[in-house]
């Protein structure tokens, strides 16, 4: 195939939610030739189904950009919690060895230790 550069990006823009027409206009613009990039796109429209784009996936799969940024902020969320939770059991563990160590002395006394 002789537009296989052109043929891929067409797919490639269509696969991103362009039409083909669109995709067309961008070869257009960046210097292509129009036959060439007719030509291809025809060579598209009769077999969509080739390989080029095979090992990607189909764009309907793709998550929307707000689910991601959704799960990268309850991320985010989750790990603060866990680290507001361990700061304050190692400041009541502080204030606890703390304690032993000031009266610990009165504390062993009262226990009868």
């Amino acid at each position: 195939m002789p537009h296989e550069d052109i043929t891929g990006g067409l797919k490639n823009a269509v696969a991103r939610g362009q039409t083909v027409q669109q995709a067309m206009q961008s070869f257009l613009n960046a210097g292509y030739a129009r036959e060439d990039v007719e030509e291809a796109a025809r060579n598209l429209r009769s077999n969509p189904t080739s390989s080029i784009l095979s090992p990607f996936k189909p764009l309907q799969q793709l998550k929307p950009a707000n689910q991601i940024a959704q799960q990268t902020q309850s991320t985010a969320g989750g790990k603060k919690t866990w680290i507001i939770i361990l700061i304050l059991l190692l400041v009541v563990f502080g204030a606890t060895l703390g304690v032993f160590f000031l009266y610990g002395d009165k504390i062993l006394k009262a226990l009868g230790i």
